[in-house]
């Protein structure tokens, strides 16, 4: 009992050592002052300070509650502090959604396995309000799973729920699962033929209304909902990473372990067949495909589905003691994924000495030196830059307005929308649109096409280099 009680600490520990990336959250630094903004007024920032292109935009910040939480971790414990959370965040993900099975080591190491691969998309960039919202969503599959036997943990769904709604969007898809849950059970109920099914529907549609309810509770009301749907129709989310396809050139996907786990439910599926793992089906056909589609949607795959896998894991009879080798490669295994992690996965991060500068490295290749260089001579004008540094110079605190970044991904005004001209002027090389805005300046990536168009002909007019170094470039315009 003993061995097997340090194997399973172990196993836990190693899953929670696979959960530590370096932190690189391109949209770190706007988060930070909407959180600075916050503490010091006492109200969410509704109001758009850092950008030229929308002044007078009124933003639906669905994840307002996460911005003051960056800023306190940051500011006493930085990037170290926002890494461990992360880590945190996502360990206690994967034990909430497999703690109430009872399993031996190997078979949480099984589940570890896919968790880590399967999740890894979602969290790489560690401490992320998308991170909270997975984690809640593992809360809320457990609560569904324990309210098959009895009601009562059902009460905690709407509070769940009342925080949920400030912290990120992904609530919406949580209704749904509680939808689908709960439905599957007055469905079992009636073709069981079990009393007072009555009873048991008034009580769910009466968590449900509650909980629609207390989702209201926020400071921009109903708009939640329309910002949150607004991310399942707008086609230029395809130029950000996370709602690209998992084929699209992403090794954090790991779609092979993906479509392995999958195919494994697929046959417990088809082998035991039950009207009881109906929500599980729906749900695994649903977010199954929309992961195969967005690669975002992947670690709420792999968390809502998980406990399906555990549960035919707990019934599996395999004595493995009986095998006099399982010791020594328990052992053997348990050591090299330690010293894997503590002496090559974090040494090739810098974990131990994470700075300022391995932050940019890992998220865009921002550049502290020319943050230094624009805060000492910001430049005048409108100017044009690099969408995915936006949040960087914003929380560095540049003392003029960029063009465009992380938060305006969906932001329209009167058909003006500055991420459609970026996507255009940016990914797609339309010379006409970039001449039409006649920018003062521009700062983006050495590399880019723009920058090196910029740098080699005067199809975008003529330039003059203020700023250089190994990863960017500052223009300004000559007169």
């Amino acid at each position: 009992m003993n061995k097997e009680r340090i194997y399973l600490f172990l196993t836990y520990f190693i899953v929670f050592l696979f959960q530590i990336f370096p932190y690189s959250d391109s949209d770190w630094g706007w988060h930070l002052k909407y959180g600075e903004y916050f503490l010091k007024t006492g109200v969410p920032l509704r109001y758009n300070l850092f950008s030229w292109s929308l002044p007078n935009f009124q933003w639906t910040n669905h994840e307002w509650l996460y911005d003051p939480i960056l800023y306190v971790l940051y500011t006493h414990i930085g990037y170290i502090g926002l890494i461990l959370a992360g880590a945190l965040i996502s360990f206690l993900t994967f034990y909430i959604i497999i703690h109430q099975f009872k399993l031996s080591y190997w078979k949480v190491g099984v589940l570890g396995f896919f968790f880590i691969k399967i999740s890894e998309v979602g969290i790489f960039q560690s401490f992320r309000s998308q991170v909270i919202s997975i984690l809640i969503f593992s809360l809320l599959v457990s609560i569904l799973i324990k309210a098959k036997k009895r009601m009562a943990p059902l009460v905690f769904i709407p509070p769940l729920f009342l925080f949920w709604a400030n912290m990120h969007g992904t609530f919406l898809l949580g209704l749904a699962i509680v939808a689908i849950f709960l439905g599957s059970y007055v469905l079992e109920d009636i073709v069981n033929k079990k009393t007072q099914i009555l009873k048991k529907l008034s009580i769910f549609l009466g968590i449900g209304l509650v909980t629609i309810l207390l989702t209201l509770v926020n400071p921009f009301g109903y708009k939640i909902y329309l910002e949150a749907l607004k991310h399942s129709s707008n086609p230029y989310l395809q130029n950000i990473m996370e709602w690209t396809p998992i084929i699209s050139g992403c090794p954090s996907c790991h779609k092979f372990t993906f479509f392995a786990y999958s195919g494994i439910l697929a046959l417990i599926f088809i082998k035991f067949r039950k009207l009881a793992n109906l929500p599980y089906i729906i749900l695994f056909l649903f977010l199954g495909l929309a992961s195969i589609e967005m690669k975002r949607y992947l670690p709420i795959f792999v968390v809502v589905t998980l406990p399906i896998l555990a549960e035919r894991l707990q019934n599996l009879k395999i004595n493995m003691e009986k095998y006099k080798s399982t010791n020594y490669i328990s052992i053997i295994i348990i050591s090299v994924l330690i010293s894997f992690n503590f002496f090559n996965r974090f040494i090739n991060f810098n974990l131990y000495k994470y700075s300022e500068a391995d932050y940019c490295h890992f998220s865009g290749d921002c550049s502290p030196k020319m943050a230094d260089y624009l805060i000492k001579n910001p430049p005048s004008g409108k100017g044009f830059n690099f969408y995915d540094w936006g949040g960087y110079y914003i929380g560095k605190g540049i003392p003029f307005k960029l063009f465009i970044d992380g938060r305006m991904h969906l932001w329209k005004q009167d058909d003006y929308m500055p991420f459609a001209d970026y996507v255009a002027m940016y990914y797609d090389g339309d010379n006409k649109k970039f001449n039409e805005y006649n920018f003062d300046w521009v700062l983006v990536p050495l590399s880019s096409d723009i920058g090196q168009k910029i740098y080699n002909s005067d199809d975008l007019g003529k330039w003059q280099i203020q700023f250089v170094d190994a990863d960017s470039i500052f223009y300004i315009k000559r007169e």
